[in-house]
């Protein structure tokens, strides 16, 4: 038999609105977990050797490469010893050279700040929502299990009910067919015969009734 125990545990796992308020929670919390990059600073490094350049540029969560081959199509004189600049060709310059920047936000007018308190208010809102669905389903299971536990009892009973008349029922027959003295039954008539007749009757009536309830229950 079912307990209620477990009814509530596989109604929790079959319900459709609760896994999909259950994935709305997990992913408002990769978006707060994602409310950490605003305050993490871009980067931008740059490798360069003679006429081959290779740049990436950190912006939020993602990276840009860009590679860059720039060989000089007019020679001219030689440029004076430490006067080479990063940005210049690849023909000013020999050799390696290497360029790492930070861009670190001073103030964003509480854009940042704005954006987490939203999403821990909209990850606590669906937290609270899960929490009340949970309360709800577990009402709803209690509420139904009582329904059934109830429909099951007028079953049975009726169907006692049952036995008991048409055990009347068979005994007022003998009784009246066999001529059979009874303390209980003595004086009987067919007119008893056919009011037990129809109690029994009417107690099967019942009895169908509630085992079609304890079914659809």
């Amino acid at each position: 038999n079912l307990t209620l125990e477990s009814a509530v545990s596989l109604a929790l796992a079959n319900r459709l609105e609760l896994q999909d308020l259950m994935g709305q929670i997990r992913r408002q919390e990769r978006l707060v977990d994602e409310t950490f990059w605003g305050r993490i600073p871009e980067l931008s490094a740059s490798l360069r050797y003679r006429d081959i350049h290779l740049a990436l540029q950190q912006r939020e969560r993602t990276w840009d490469a860009t590679a860059t081959y720039a060989p000089a199509l007019l020679e001219r004189e030689p440029r004076a010893i430490g006067a080479d600049t990063f940005e210049g060709t690849g023909q000013d310059r020999g050799g390696w050279g290497v360029q790492l920047k930070f861009n670190l936000s001073l103030f964003d007018s509480g854009k940042t700040e704005g954006q987490k308190d939203a999403s821990h208010a909209e990850l606590s809102r669906l937290q609270l929502e899960l929490r009340e669905f949970h309360k709800q389903i577990q009402v709803e299971v209690r509420r139904a299990y009582l329904e059934v536990a109830n429909a099951k009892e007028r079953m049975e009973i009726e169907q006692k009910r049952v036995q008991i008349f048409e055990q009347r029922l068979r005994t007022i027959e003998r009784v009246l067919d066999e001529g059979l003295d009874l303390p209980s039954y003595r004086g009987l008539t067919f007119d008893d015969a056919f009011s037990a007749q129809a109690q029994f009757t009417e107690a099967q009536r019942v009895f169908y009734r509630s085992r079609r309830d304890d079914a659809e229950a």
